[in-house]
């Protein structure tokens, strides 16, 4: 029996394109009320520094290019935020101290506690507080920057 032919023809490339990518005011929008203004300064800051917001479909990434290769710090979506988690220590080269350094701000915030101790890292804004999550975003820049100077120190 003879096999089936199927004749391929390429539409078009393909892009990252395919669903579609946010930028900074579309995530602005899709953020809770009051949220938006809070986040705004610090990916404006992020955008304009030596970090890399990587946008998706429907959220971002805040990494960090080391070599050939991009580290994430936290990941922001219209509904939560991944916090940054011990365990990404390792791709750093073990900054325990910018770690506990961030930990230690965001630690007293309860539902950092209660996803903490499920040993997760996703934390939704309808839990938080607008100065709660004020707080995670602070640390978050301070442990991006003790990042960033504890990569070009050659660690």
């Amino acid at each position: 029996q003879k096999q089936p032919e199927v004749e391929v023809s390429a539409v078009g490339e393909q892009s990252d394109n395919r669903r579609g990518r946010i930028d900074i005011e579309a995530f602005l929008k899709s953020l809770p009320k009051g949220l938006d203004e809070i986040f705004r300064s610090y990916l404006e800051s992020w955008i304009e520094g030596p970090l890399v917001v990587s946008w998706g479909s429907v959220g971002f990434s805040l990494r960090y290019s080391r070599g050939n290769k991009l580290l994430t710090i936290i990941e922001g979506y219209p509904t939560m935020i991944a916090i940054f988690v011990e365990r990404q220590l390792v791709d750093w080269s073990n900054p325990i101290d910018a770690y506990r350094a961030y930990y230690s701000h965001i630690e007293q915030i309860p539902e950092v506690q209660r996803v903490h101790s499920l040993n997760r890292k996703y934390v939704y804004y309808d839990k938080l507080t607008q100065d709660e999550t004020r707080i995670i975003l602070e640390a978050t820049d301070q442990l991006a920057q003790a990042l960033v100077t504890w990569s070009a120190s050659g660690q």
